[in-house]
Formats: C-alpha cells, structure tokens, sequence
C-alpha cells in the first residue's frame, strides 16, 4: 500500500550546461496529457544560462522547480539525489536527462500500467535512443523484454532497462534503499540497472507500452568532461559492487558471466597502469588467478588492440549473444514505431 502521496507523479531532471536542449524536455512536459505532476530541475552549478532557462519555465508554469545543488558532489547521481528528497510525496517518480523529450501520453501510460499493478515497484517503459531523428531505423531500444535473464544481460553490457525507462513507487525506492550512488559518475544507468534487479524490487516491462521516451545520443555534456582518473576510479567502484551483490545472491551461479563483465570494464579502462593496482586488489580478481594474470599481462604489454586476444572467450560469448540482442531490438523497434 502506498503511503499518502500529494501528486501523482514526479519527473528529477539533473542540469547542467543544457540551455540549448532543456527546452525541449520541458516543452514535453507541459504537453503531457496527464496534468497532475511536478518536475524538480536540479541545476548542477551550470555555467551558461541554464539556471535562467529552468526559471523562466517555473515563471509560466508552478509545477516545475528549479534547485540548485548548494552541496558536495557534483555530478548527476548528487543531484537526482536531491531531487528524490523533494519528491518523497509523489505516488511515483521518474529519473529523466535534460537533452531528451518524452511523448505526451508519457506520464498517463506510465501512471495507468502502474495503477493497474499493484504487485511491482517499478515498471519499465520502452525508451528509443538517436542521434539525428527520433524513429531513425537501426537505433537501439531500451525498456523492452528481450531478455531471459536480465542480470545476464547487463553483466554482458547490454542495457534490458536504463535510469530514464523506470517508473518507481516512491515509497518502494526508500524500502529498497535505492538512491544514487554519487561516487559512481560512468555507467549511471548501469549501477541503478543492477541495484533493481539484485536488490529483489519486483519489476516488470510494461508488454503493450509505446515508446515514451526518446534519448538522445550525443558525444558531449558530462560524461565527456569527466577526467581519466575519476573514471577509471568509479568503474572499479562499480565492479567491486557488483560482483558482491552478485554473489551475495546468487553464489558461484554467474562466476563466468561476472569474469565477462570484469573483461568488458577492463576494456572500458584500457591501458592504465595507475588502475592496475586497484584492480588487482578487488576481492574478486584475489579469488581468481587466471583472470588476474590475464589482467597483468595484457596491462604489461601495453597495446590496446590486443584486449581481444587476452580476453578472447569472453569476447567471443558477447559477440553471440550480440547477435541475438540486435535482431531482438530491430523487432521491437519495427513495432514501436
């Protein structure tokens, strides 16, 4: 039963330097075809105009908030943080990016499936991502069932649900302790992905749900302007996390799919000898020898290229699976459009 709640539904939108692309998600917002919401721009001490953009939308319409982060960290995971604490008497909440939009029937699909299933916490909502134009035909989608085995899928890197395709009962994300890690600042969407599968929050894709949601791809903003070794700092934060909860769980059960997952992110890393022994010293790679020379070796050798080659059995189940993934999603993407 959900506690007493004072709206429907609350949107928590991290900004940062996004006063060309903002517009457009709030424009969509104040399109939506169910009125009863709040949106709380959480400003992450933007240096263009973004804060005046934020507030000249608060000025027309009062149910958007503008916040400005005033407290160590910075990043994204700090400010949706924030925002969850603004949002604790909302019936649901939604994590959403300041450079995408969202359909107008968004909130009113999300609230409805939700309303009409009790039984889950979240509910997960089909997201498609582009670069140039929405229904662009090969683009990934995310949110949808492609998956027998989500963890399986995400040890693997691929995305069953992202931060911006879930839609949360309010008092489920306090019981399952499910707020943002601010010190992982890569990988967002794959952290919060792991803690809702691995934490027992009964989920469930919305099966007849139309796209909502349209992410925008882009090269640039936050994740560009984080620095090599905050980056590899947080990957391995993420990997120690997840193998522990993963284990924790489930035991040995996906002893070969976490050494994948650990192959993948070393990847990610690259050469990076100032990582290496912060890697070596992960519970994980203490138990598991081979991995841990295959990791020294291809560290010592110092060429990028040859990840392949070191890791070759885990690239190979990857590759596999990859194939089944993308024909799954070019299906799906030909119905939602």
């Amino acid at each position: 039963m959900d506690k007493r709640y004072d709206y429907m539904i609350a949107v928590i939108i991290p900004c940062w330097n996004e006063e060309k692309l903002l517009p457009a998600m709030l424009d969509s917002l104040l399109a939506q075809t169910l009125q009863d919401w709040q949106a709380y721009c959480v400003d992450d001490c933007s240096t263009d105009n973004t804060a005046q953009v934020i507030r000249s939308y608060a000025e027309r319409d009062s149910r958007i908030h503008y916040i400005l982060r005033t407290t160590e960290p910075k990043g994204g995971q700090a400010c949706r943080n924030i925002g969850l604490r603004e949002a604790r008497n909302a019936k649901y909440v939604c994590l959403f990016d300041a450079d995408d939009t969202i359909a107008p029937f968004c909130f009113e699909q999300r609230v409805t499936y939700m309303d009409q299933h009790p039984e889950i916490d979240c509910g997960v909502f089909p997201m498609l991502a582009y670069t140039a134009y929405i229904h662009e035909p090969d683009s990934p989608v995310y949110g949808i069932k492609s998956f027998d085995d989500d963890l399986k899928a995400m040890l693997y890197m691929f995305l069953p649900m992202a931060i911006s395709t879930n839609t949360y009962r309010t008092s489920a994300m306090e019981k399952y302790g499910l707020d943002c890690d601010d010190k992982v600042i890569a990988m967002q969407d794959s952290d919060l992905s792991f803690r809702v599968i691995l934490s027992g929050m009964p989920y469930a894709y919305a099966p007849d749900a139309k796209a909502d949601y349209f992410y925008r791809v882009t090269n640039d903003g936050v994740a560009a302007s984080i620095t090599s070794k905050n980056k590899w700092q947080s990957h391995i934060r993420l990997m120690r996390k997840v193998a522990e909860a993963v284990e924790r769980k489930y035991g040995d059960s996906y002893d070969r799919m976490l050494a994948t997952y650990y192959a993948l992110v070393i990847r990610k890393i690259g050469i990076n000898r100032d990582a290496l022994p912060s890697l070596m010293q992960l519970p994980w790679m203490q138990r598991h020898a081979r991995f841990r020379r295959l990791t020294r070796l291809y560290e010592v050798m110092g060429i990028r290229k040859l990840w392949g080659l070191f890791f070759y059995p885990y690239r190979a189940d990857v590759i596999k699976q990859k194939v089944v993934w993308k024909q799954q999603m070019a299906a799906k993407r030909k119905q939602l459009v």
